[in-house]
């Protein structure tokens, strides 16, 4: 990963990095409050030689015995004889003399004769008698060991208690300032690490370089997951124009080439390939291309439902030669675009999506229809699209942002182009607003005003395609063409008749 990569894991994860390091700091803010405040007190002991003050190389002498000997006194501050000592001066019971060893530190500064005693405990009053009664107990004990044996002569060593221990207020543990600042470099480590960790092992495809690079075809556009809800019968201003965008795009793939019979498939459920497939017909008949959507999904069939039409006659019950093409065609109310849905669910999806009935009603399509787009079940699960793409002109293959997986995208290529299938390119559905989408990257207030409404003078909000669209809400439903087959269900919504999960 990059530097930029870094950045872009925090930005996308940035919920995750404070609700971690909020909850961090809270845990060491209790931790502080439950833990029992630690008191300490210190008493300080100085040792000296008895030596002529006009004799310098004497003084010298002891002053390095003194030295020498303060390590030895400093192993002797803890010993089973002092701890006693201690603890009775304390008013403490004999059996708890052996546990005031771990409260107990003695230091010696660097080059010097002093003895530091400090004990921490939860009193600040018994911290300071243990440590006067630690002192006391070593300088008896240093006058003990250093008794001359001759009357006449002067002991080697004294110690003297040159600081008492007073009782200290402040409780040394825990400390707020400590513990806030600990916690808070803590939290946020540990947020930034699971925020990247979360990018590193993501396998999904969050991003238009990963989803190019392993469906190995161009990226034709994103539709973005709004905020605030969709009502089913309409679509936000911003996904209207990510669907026309798709449509632009669509139009110029490999242009030299006449591409009418598009498959819409996907790797695996519930990533809006329907959804896809229905809203692109839409943009393409606001175009003004004749446009026919066909529901090859006779396992799970959506189009139908999308469109409020009947789904008893369809593509089954034309292959199955039970009803002719023309007398199964449908076109919603208020709409320009004709559908065949799928009919009924019959017991051999793949036989007959693979049939020679089946090539020869997308030929017929193709001369009648600018675009013929075919909704195909998942790539994955089953072989129907696989077998579709031979007789379509390309396949488009919708992949729903952070739910596709890189190795099932992968497979579902592989898959098309294994029978012989075309890609045309991708769709990247359900993407957040914080998604790294270029073709969003010039904000939602074109055309608008920067600090006003949106603009009205050179153009009205709602393009003349746009209010084709509002239009099917209230024109009433023509007469259908030929012997078709009639409806009597309410005007075809624009927008997501299915959620952005389904098909």
């Amino acid at each position: 990963m990059t530097f930029k990569d870094y950045l872009q894991a925090v930005r996308k994860n940035w919920r995750t990095v404070v609700a971690v390091f909020l909850i961090v700091i809270a845990a060491f803010s209790v931790a502080t409050i439950v833990t029992p405040p630690r008191y300490t007190s210190s008493a300080t002991i100085y040792l000296s030689t008895q030596t002529p003050v006009d004799n310098a190389t004497v003084a010298y002498q002891g002053s390095l015995l003194s030295e020498q000997k303060i390590s030895t006194y400093e192993d002797l501050a803890t010993s089973a004889r002092v701890l006693r000592e201690a603890a009775a001066s304390a008013g403490l019971p004999p059996e708890a003399a052996s546990a005031l060893a771990s409260s107990i530190q003695v230091t010696v500064p660097t080059e010097s004769v002093l003895l530091i005693i400090d004990v921490t405990t939860n009193s600040s009053d018994q911290s300071a008698a243990i440590a006067n009664g630690v002192a006391a107990s070593v300088s008896r004990l240093v006058e003990e060991l250093e008794r001359p044996q001759s009357a006449n002569q002067a002991p080697l060593l004294l110690a003297r208690v040159v600081e008492g221990a007073v009782p200290n207020p402040v409780a040394v543990f825990p400390s707020w300032s400590t513990n806030i600042l600990l916690g808070a470099l803590t939290g946020l480590l540990l947020g930034l690490t699971i925020a990247i960790g979360r990018e590193y092992f993501d396998n999904t495809v969050h991003s238009v370089e990963r989803f190019e690079d392993k469906l190995e075809a161009p990226f034709l556009g994103s539709v973005r997951k709004t905020s605030g809800s969709i009502d089913g019968r309409s679509l936000s201003v911003e996904q209207l124009e990510s669907y026309r965008h798709i449509r632009t795009n669509i139009t110029f793939v490999d242009f030299d080439q006449d591409r009418k019979v598009i498959l819409f498939t996907s790797a695996v459920e519930g990533e809006g390939k329907t959804t896809t497939a229905t809203n692109i017909a839409r943009a393409l008949a606001e175009g003004g291309s004749k446009v026919l959507i066909i529901d090859a999904d006779l396992r799970r069939p959506e189009i139908a439902k999308a469109f409020a039409l009947e789904a008893a006659v369809g593509l089954s019950t034309v292959l199955s030669g039970r009803v002719t093409y023309d007398r199964a065609l449908q076109r919603p109310a208020g709409s320009n675009i004709d559908v065949l849905t799928s009919g009924k669910k019959p017991p051999n999806p793949s036989e007959l999506l693979g049939s020679s009935r089946m090539a020869a009603l997308l030929e017929q399509a193709r001369d009648r229809y600018d675009y013929v787009l075919v909704d195909a079940p998942p790539v994955l699960p089953v072989t129907d699209a696989s077998v579709l793409s031979l007789n379509a002109d390309g396949a488009i293959v919708v992949c729903r942002y952070g739910k596709t997986t890189s190795a099932q995208l992968s497979a579902a290529a592989a898959s098309l182009r294994k029978v012989g299938g075309r890609i045309l390119g991708g769709v990247l559905s359900m993407t957040p607003k914080t998604s790294q989408d270029p073709y969003h990257s010039y904000g939602g207030k074109y055309g608008q005003d920067v600090d006003g409404p949106p603009s009205t003078t050179s153009g009205q909000v709602e393009d003349a395609t746009t209010a084709q669209l509002h239009s099917e809400r209230s024109t009433p439903s023509p007469v259908p063409r030929g012997a078709r087959h009639q409806t009597s269900s309410s005007p075809t919504p624009r927008g997501n008749e299915r959620s952005q999960s389904g098909g």
